[in-house]
């Protein structure tokens, strides 16, 4: 189940519930989001009505009023209208305990209290409509208090909520880049598909490649298999070494001969993901995705760490600034740095006076904190991000259909608020693996697909391919 769908049974729960009741909604899903749709509704039927929101202190009062006025469409200025008016009071328990009396509310909302007192059961009292949105745990007692006047509409499990994380709206742009025939590159690729093939041919399939490698779940050995595999196509250590047929089984089918082959092949693989993931052409691509959304909160996800340090490099200069960082585990130390770029250096001890570095934890902390705070708006990570990565993300862009699905990624970065419908853009070299590995992967529902037009990149090749995983 969605979000978006739980939100809408809780709230049609507690309507049904004639307004009364609680919903305990955690993190990381949206616990205001049930504000925002039973307002509108309230509104409609009683133009006049009066709402207060109790929250525990000033921060959560700017929180809500954010919320409610700053989502870039028509109830913007609706929400600050009534806000201005009085019709919507946000207010901290510590004013309603004090002035409880100035206020008798069409609809009581308390929103994330971190206790129960006796200004929110008075308040609550008072209203005809009792609305209570727990998104943090809470001592049983409390929570008792709670549920005693306004009954639980809507628990959410922890099922669902793994479940919202991996299967939220997608909308998903993909990007083709061509390879110019003419090129190296595109000499290169052609050469390793070609020997691939060959061997494939000889193997039968990647998967008996791998037991030329490693051996068989039988526990044959690697030497065992190629032995096998080379008597069954015809190779002896009794051929008659006279003839040129004979020679060439020797040569081709050999045991030696198949492990080396296996081996050579399984590396040119290798350095034919690593071709087209780290194509360099589409950091054109990025850049031209990063400059239209320069006030986004973007995360970029590359197969390989070189790649991601490339995007970050490239995206840095073609901005004349600092907007992007890798993030990553293969990150070399640095001259150490704080929050605001200063040099530190040790104060005390043997090394005072000179240079601190920075290994990668302390590099991944600072760009985090980077991130966050406004400083950079892009991170650059490699195919298996830090599941401790705690950040708010707009757009993701994937440089490679060699990297994991979105599904994956959405499971393992369960600390990341990823804003919805989450905006995905993947790139792939056109003609290649990658885009029969885009062909392949499989889609939810509510996953889209948006037409765009090729981005201007200079490139346009038509070649054929072959698919090896």
């Amino acid at each position: 189940m969605t979000e978006e769908k739980i939100i809408d049974e809780a709230v049609e729960t507690w309507n049904s519930r004639i307004g009364n009741g609680t919903m305990i909604i955690p993190p990381p899903l949206d616990s205001l989001k049930p504000i925002y749709k039973i307002l509108p509704r309230l509104f409609n039927r009683s133009p006049t009505a009066s709402v207060v929101i109790v929250v525990d202190d000033f921060s959560n009062k700017e929180t809500v009023n954010n919320y409610l006025t700053q989502q870039n469409n028509i109830y913007d200025a609706i929400f600050k209208r009534f806000i201005s008016s009085g019709n919507i009071k946000i207010l901290s328990i510590d004013w309603i305990s004090d002035n409880i009396n100035q206020y008798n509310p069409l609809l009581t909302i308390i929103y994330n209290p971190s206790g129960f007192t006796f200004a929110h059961l008075g308040l609550l009292d008072k209203s005809k409509f009792k609305l209570i949105i727990l998104g943090k745990t809470i001592n049983s007692k409390d929570k008792d208090s709670f549920c005693s006047m306004c009954p639980i509409v809507k628990e959410v499990t922890q099922d669902e909520v793994d479940s919202s994380r991996t299967n939220p709206p997608v909308e998903e742009y993909r990007i083709p880049i061509s390879i110019d025939a003419d090129s190296e590159d595109a000499k290169l690729l052609e050469y390793y598909n070609d020997n691939i093939r060959v061997s494939i041919n000889i193997f039968g399939c990647l998967e008996n490649l791998k037991k030329a490698m490693s051996g068989t779940s039988n526990n044959d050995s690697a030497m065992a298999y190629c032995d096998a595999l080379a008597r069954d196509n015809g190779w002896s250590e009794h051929l008659d070494m006279t003839t040129e047929y004979n020679q060439q089984i020797d040569k081709l089918y050999n045991p030696i001969a198949i492990q080396e082959k296996a081996n050579v092949t399984y590396d040119m693989i290798r350095k034919r993901s690593k071709l087209v993931a780290n194509y360099s052409y589409k950091i054109n691509a990025i850049t031209e995705i990063v400059g239209n959304n320069d006030n986004k909160k973007i995360l970029i996800i590359n197969k390989f760490a070189d790649m991601a340090n490339d995007v970050a490099n490239n995206l840095n200069i073609a901005n004349s600034k600092i907007i992007c960082k890798a993030y990553h585990d293969k990150l070399e130390s640095i001259p150490a740095v704080d929050i605001d770029g200063n040099p530190v250096f040790y104060k005390t001890g043997a090394k005072k006076g000179k240079r601190k570095v920075m290994g990668v934890t302390s590099q991944k902390k600072l760009y985090q904190t980077m991130f966050n705070k406004g400083d950079i708006n892009v991170l650059s990570v490699t195919n298996s991000p830090d599941k401790e990565l705690n950040i708010d993300v707009d757009i993701i862009i994937i440089t490679s259909p060699l990297c994991e699905d979105i599904k994956s990624y959405l499971y393992r970065l369960s600390k990341i608020n990823f804003n919805t419908p989450i905006i995905l853009y993947t790139l792939y070299c056109k003609n290649t693996l990658e885009e029969k590995q885009l062909e392949n992967k499989s889609m939810d529902s509510n996953h889209k697909l948006i037409s765009v037009d090729t981005p201007n990149v200079k490139l346009d090749v038509n070649s054929n391919y072959i698919v090896v995983d």
